[in-house]
């Protein structure tokens, strides 16, 4: 059932399609590369974890960043959710069963609302 995701206050995700092609792209020193690819859903929980890993207060110059956040280490604040980011793409990736996320072409985009895009090249050698 697809709205079973909400029902849980832990992390979860529906797979709304999934797929995979090959990439015979001469650029890329003429090999070929697996892409796979999911449309996924996450829940409120799996949301909040994205916001939070979300730079939403990254501003231009030093001199803003320091009258916005009197005290804070803007280099700190990058690294943090740098941090979240990783975490979010891991728990992303080990609800998809992807295994090799880590060593391999892995990205996770928003789409729109509680909807994100997966695309992820496996890593051979």
């Amino acid at each position: 059932m697809a709205n079973e995701i909400f029902k849980t206050n832990r992390f979860a995700i529906e797979i709304v399609s999934s797929g995979e092609f090959l990439d015979d792209d001469p650029g890329f020193l003429g090999k070929t590369y697996t892409v796979q690819t999911y449309t996924i859903r996450l829940n409120h929980v799996a949301l909040d974890a994205w916001r939070a890993a979300t730079a939403t207060d990254d501003h231009e110059d030093d001199e803003t960043w320091a009258a916005w956040h009197p005290g804070e280490d803007r280099q700190t604040y990058r690294a943090a959710v740098e941090k979240r980011k990783a975490e979010f793409d891991a728990q992303i990736a080990a609800a998809l069963q992807i295994t090799g996320a880590a060593t391999g072409s892995f990205s996770v985009v928003r789409v729109l609302s509680e909807i994100f895009a997966v695309a992820y090249i496996p890593t051979s050698r």
